[in-house]
């Protein structure tokens, strides 16, 4: 079993987003065994969209339905979203890890998503200091708040010994790469001469990331995985998820 995050105390940095997306790809694409511990407290936005697809199951809103295999049984085909409440210091903290143990032998994949801060007792600290991450994926944009709170993330994730990589995110069409001239280059290297992992995809930047399968051409879910809108709208997620996965598959 393999535990992952996706984390930047940013808001809007896409945290939840990809954590939920990753697991439905790791889910219903690649079917592997997946649960995901909403830590996010109180927001608990993965937990709320689960809600969101099993109003969207019950309706057979007709966009929904087309990714949805015909006869989906929740209890048996959908990964499980736990939500926590985490605001108990070291004896919620206590029960969180035992809690990932005993997951351990019924699943392959444990995400978890955590409130965005990153202070001093905060849960995703906690986890940092119990070394019970195989691994953290930090999602970046170019902004100097988001930059510089990245930096001392990754700082302060090496301090603990954290398996950790950054990712471009948000990346707008005049920041893509064209040919020599990569106009993010400079920023990454912020990252890479301080010996950080850059992994090579880019996202680019998405309004389809904030709609959810109510809506036209979803690609957030976590009820399925949409491989048409996916394809058609951000192909990218996969190779990041591929590129994620490969280096969690090959860790000791």
């Amino acid at each position: 079993m393999k535990t992952l995050t996706f984390f930047n105390e940013k808001g809007g940095s896409g945290k939840s987003t990809f954590c939920l997306m990753m697991a439905s790809w790791l889910r219903y694409k690649v079917g592997a065994r997946v649960a995901v511990l909403d830590l996010d407290d109180p927001m608990h936005s993965i937990h709320e969209l689960r809600q969101v697809d099993l109003e969207c199951l019950k309706s057979s809103s007709k966009e929904f339905m087309k990714f949805v295999p015909e006869g989906t049984d929740p209890s048996r085909d959908w990964y499980p979203v736990i939500p926590a409440a985490v605001d108990g210091g070291e004896k919620d903290q206590l029960m969180l890890e035992s809690l990932v143990k005993q997951l351990g032998s019924d699943y392959d994949y444990i995400l978890l998503d955590f409130g965005g801060s990153f202070s001093d007792g905060d849960t995703v600290i906690r986890f940092l200091r119990s070394h019970m991450l195989d691994f953290m994926v930090i999602p970046i944009y170019s902004d100097e708040t988001v930059l510089l709170s990245a930096l001392e993330l990754c700082y302060r994730a090496s301090l603990h010994g954290q398996r950790k990589a950054v990712f471009w995110n948000r990346v707008t069409r005049s920041e893509r790469p064209d040919g020599e001239r990569d106009r993010l280059r400079p920023l990454s290297e912020l990252f890479t001469n301080e010996g950080y992992d850059l992994l090579d995809t880019m996202i680019p930047d998405l309004v389809m990331f904030r709609r959810d399968p109510r809506t036209w051409r979803f690609i957030r879910s976590t009820a399925c995985w949409p491989q048409r809108n996916i394809d058609a709208l951000c192909p990218e997620l996969e190779h990041l998820f591929q590129e994620i996965r490969v280096i969690l598959d090959n860790q000791e």
